[in-house]
């Protein structure tokens, strides 16, 4: 009985070694990979000179190698002055651009509407059976319709029917021309005040046509007196009193001294 009493102590204490030995086995290589990692990591970080250096933080010593890879929360001061130089550029080319391309389109609009004059005066001429006159300002920048008979529409000769103020209407537009401008029609070069007519001035007759055909330029004041990009006119036909328009194209051939020449605008 005593015998097999004592077996079995020695059974339990020899399965308790046993199990503590695999246990600590376990830990040791637990703790081997751990180290092995750990080294594998630092061994793949390149680390400029002097970085090695340690910093007291609120945990304690930690390598500065560590604060490489930390997200930053806010931007230097370079960083900030380079930013706010790159908007400042961009603004300042955007805002140029954008007042070059508005003072374009108010000189289209501007030729439209003097077309769209043109066209009322000659509708109106065959609805009243009126001649009507329209002059052209360069100084003033107006064009003015008048009627210039008293018959059934009982207008007095010389009323004013219409008038159009180019710098009330489209400020920084003008009626003029660049230097050495080829006219639409033809090789010759357009007077300095935009107005390629006798007398400045046309008639309608009732008949729907013309006295005269001729030109008017418009361009923005800005450009004189010899960039001529931005030029648009319009030319009345003789034979039907219609009204054309055109647009300078600085590539297209030119009949003159000068670059470039007239395509329609439409």
């Amino acid at each position: 009985m005593l015998r097999k009493l004592n077996s079995d102590l020695f059974s339990r204490d020899r399965a308790d070694t046993t199990r503590e030995g695999v246990e600590s086995v376990r830990v040791t290589a637990f703790r081997e990979r751990t180290r092995r990692g750990t080294e594998s990591n630092e061994a793949r970080l390149v680390v400029a000179p002097g970085a090695a250096k340690t910093e007291r933080g609120e945990h304690g010593n930690r390598s500065l190698c560590g604060s490489l890879f930390r997200t930053r929360d806010a931007f230097t001061m370079t960083e900030l002055a380079v930013w706010f130089a790159i908007v400042a550029t961009l603004s300042v080319i955007g805002a140029r651009t954008f007042q070059g391309m508005a003072l374009e389109v108010r000189v289209k609009r501007a030729v439209r509407e003097a077309a769209a004059l043109l066209e009322w005066t000659r509708w109106e001429t065959i609805r009243s059976g009126t001649v009507h006159r329209v002059e052209f300002d360069s100084r003033e920048e107006t064009l003015t319709v008048l009627s210039e008979s008293r018959e059934d529409s009982g207008k007095e000769s010389g009323e004013v029917m219409r008038r159009m103020d180019l710098r009330d209407r489209f400020p920084g537009v003008v009626i003029g021309s660049a230097e050495k401008t080829c006219r639409t029609s033809g090789p010759r070069q357009v007077d300095a005040d935009g107005v390629h007519l006798v007398g400045d001035t046309l008639r309608f007759h009732p008949s729907g046509t013309v006295d005269r055909a001729g030109s008017i330029y418009f361009m923005p004041e800005a450009d004189l007196p010899d960039q001529r990009d931005r030029m648009y006119a319009l030319s009345v036909l003789l034979a039907a009193g219609r009204v054309q328009l055109w647009r300078f194209d600085p590539w297209q051939e030119s009949r003159c001294s000068g670059e470039g020449g007239w395509v329609p605008l439409y």
